[in-house]
């Protein structure tokens, strides 16, 4: 069939252009590389193709090659040790057996890579029989190996964060990453294979922080403390307010030294110092104001009080020395008032007896606050029975609250108590005056409660109240609410000086 025709054609084609061209094409060093990865080569130590008979190869010859790669120190205890396990002849002059060549492979892999050091041996190996041509091949394929391990290492290195430098024995730099030039900022013609620590030491004196003056001595003690292995040294440059670690680590031919950036740590460390610095003098300092504070504050307040007892001990004195006239003024009205005057003179004998009554009734309110307020009224403590004070009571405002049409109520209490008589009598007597004056109509109810071992005292009434908002605002002097201004008159000084007696006999007081 026709397609059969021309598929067995075009295979055939196919075919013969790719043997053609395998033949004809040139491998290069990479190709053979990566082609020696998959197709073991004959002079690949890792299969079973080396002979088991004595090589031409010396263990001299091998040491010295392994010692290029790891270093003679290494390579020397890497080849004892194997020595006493395997129990091999380790004579410089001795031919290198096949278990031997085997460990020298690995030595110099783990160093350079597997295929890399496929090739060192096979030039080893062959460097006695193989042809010229021969030579440069695996010459150029070990070339083309390291070439490449060379760029994957640094590709690697560029891409690590710390500046990388490494130093042979004559501290040249034969190895670096870009990290390293641009830390120390270093031009182009100090990023040079060859180029000496101490060049660049040198060029660096002018950026670093040090000492005025001290360029003698600089370059070596910079070098002693960039190669010095286990204690890292601080580098600052002022000019980029850059603070680099430098740590050094010692090999067998060289020295690797690592530059990192580490401002961002340093300037937090130096913030945390400086505040602990500071931290002592701020706490010293804002105790001093606080103390200063607190004595301008104990004198004022000393001011303060001094002058409320003055104020009040002038009031208890005014008072006092006002109702002296006022107590005969009093007098000489109510003789008028009792002489049966009528008409328009008996009307003002009326205002001016009320008048009195206010002034003498609001003097003596400020003449009780004065004394509590300053301390005069000491609570004299016995002990009695509440229905003592309470009959008392009933006695003098039931007529009150009968000429009002009120009902008073008084539920009456055999308990004892411990407590002044006359101030307690003075508190429940304004209590129950302000319950009868702003009710209006209805009933009052003073009564007793037990609570434990005290006793409660409670008025009630069905007065016009007080919202929850305004209970502590009718404690204050001289105010009152608008509720209650309506409905009767008054001074607004009778709940204060029922608070201020609380205080004194050291009573709750609440409004329910």
């Amino acid at each position: 069939p026709p397609l059969i025709h021309g598929v067995m054609w075009s295979l055939l084609l196919n075919i013969a252009t790719y043997v053609t061209l395998s033949f004809a094409m040139k491998q290069s060093s990479i190709e053979r590389l990566q082609a020696d990865l998959f197709v073991p080569q004959r002079t690949a130590p890792i299969s079973p193709n080396f002979r088991r008979w004595r090589t031409t190869v010396t263990v001299g010859d091998l040491l010295n090659t392994v010692s290029q790669y790891l270093g003679p120190e290494r390579a020397r205890i890497s080849f004892e040790t194997f020595a006493v396990t395997q129990r091999v002849n380790l004579e410089r002059t001795a031919s290198a057996d096949f278990q031997l060549l085997r460990h020298a492979e690995h030595l110099i892999a783990s160093a350079i890579g597997v295929a890399s050091a496929r090739m060192v041996m096979s030039l080893l190996l062959r460097r006695r029989s193989v042809s010229g041509k021969a030579a440069l091949k695996l010459l150029d394929d070990a070339h083309a190996a390291l070439h490449y391990n060379q760029e994957i290492l640094q590709t690697a290195l560029n891409h690590v964060r710390q500046g990388i430098a490494v130093l042979n024995r004559e501290a040249q730099l034969i190895c670096f990453n870009r990290q390293f030039a641009e830390i120390l900022d270093l031009p182009p013609q100090m990023t040079q294979v060859g180029v000496t620590l101490d060049e660049i030491l040198d060029y660096l004196k002018t950026k670093v922080q040090h000492q005025a003056g001290d360029d003698t001595g600089f370059v070596a003690r910079r070098r002693l403390a960039y190669t010095t292995e286990g204690v890292p040294h601080l580098e600052r440059f002022p000019d980029r307010s850059l603070v680099v670690e430098i740590r050094a680590v010692r090999m067998p031919d060289g020295t690797v030294i690592t530059f990192s950036d580490i401002t961002q740590s340093v300037e937090a460390a130096e913030a945390l110092e400086r505040a602990n610095a500071t931290l002592e003098n701020r706490v010293r300092e804002r105790t001093e104001q606080l103390t200063r504070l607190n004595s301008e504050l104990g004198r004022a307040k000393g001011v303060a009080e001094q002058a409320n007892i003055s104020k009040t001990r002038f009031l208890a004195a005014a008072s006092h020395d006002l109702l002296q006239p006022l107590n005969a003024a009093r007098l000489y009205i109510t003789s008028l008032v009792e002489r049966q005057i009528g008409g328009e003179e008996a009307r003002i004998v009326n205002n001016i007896d009320h008048s009195l009554e206010n002034i003498e009734e609001l003097l003596g309110a400020l003449l009780d606050i004065s004394r509590l307020d300053a301390g005069a009224l000491k609570p004299s403590i016995s002990s009695f029975r509440a229905s003592d004070i309470l009959r008392s009571l009933e006695v003098e405002f039931a007529p009150v609250a009968r000429d009002k049409g009120l009902e008073l109520t008084f539920i009456q209490s055999s308990m004892p108590i411990e407590t002044d008589r006359t101030l307690l009598l003075r508190l429940i007597q304004n209590l129950i005056s302000n319950a009868i004056k702003y009710t209006p109509h209805g009933r009052v109810l003073v009564g007793c409660r037990r609570r434990g071992a005290s006793l409660q005292i409670c008025v009630y009434d069905r007065g016009i109240g007080v919202l929850p908002a305004q209970r502590s605002e009718i404690f204050k002097e001289f105010h009152r609410l608008d509720q209650g201004a309506r409905v009767a008159r008054g001074l607004g000084l009778g709940l204060s000086i029922v608070q201020r007696i609380a205080r004194v006999l050291d009573h709750g007081l609440s409004v329910g």
